[in-house]
């Protein structure tokens, strides 16, 4: 499972992958009959602007980061999808670029690896201040699930 943050409001982009149908053909063309692309050999997808995906438990991670968990600690308790108004925005945008100053650390205990890794961390919170910048520029709420 996985959660996606994105800017409902941003404008609509497309994202492509190869399809790997030619793998299963006997002459190595693309399968027009092929559920995933229809032949095309690309699969696509409609993204918005900024949007971006993560494990339940990062994504979890980056909503404890900026203030907005909704779970007190129990991950049995946690809501995989909400929205950030645009009125909390400005705040967001600020608590994200300290964060960034200042990266929350990765903690190893034992064999347990509680996080994520360090360098993951850091491009998160790239993201997702990217995120907030696009989604001020739309003016849209930031929603995630």
């Amino acid at each position: 499972m996985s959660i996606t943050f994105w800017a409902p409001e941003a404008p609509q982009g497309v994202e492509s992958y190869d399809c790997d149908c030619n793998e299963w053909t006997e002459d190595g063309e693309t399968d027009p009959n092929c559920h995933f692309c229809k032949g095309a050999g690309k699969i696509e997808f409609p993204i918005s602007e900024g949007e971006f995906n993560v494990s339940n438990t990062n994504g979890m991670l980056i909503q404890k980061w900026i203030g907005f968990a909704q779970y007190p600690g129990d991950v049995s308790e946690a809501v995989y999808n909400g929205k950030i108004p645009t009125e909390k925005l400005q705040i967001l945008q600020r608590r994200i670029k300290e964060l960034q100053e200042d990266p929350p650390r990765a903690r190893i205990t034992g064999s347990m690896f509680f996080g994520t890794f360090d360098d993951r961390v850091v491009s998160y919170l790239r993201r997702m201040g990217e995120l907030v910048e696009t989604a001020i520029e739309h003016n849209s709420p930031i929603c995630w699930g």
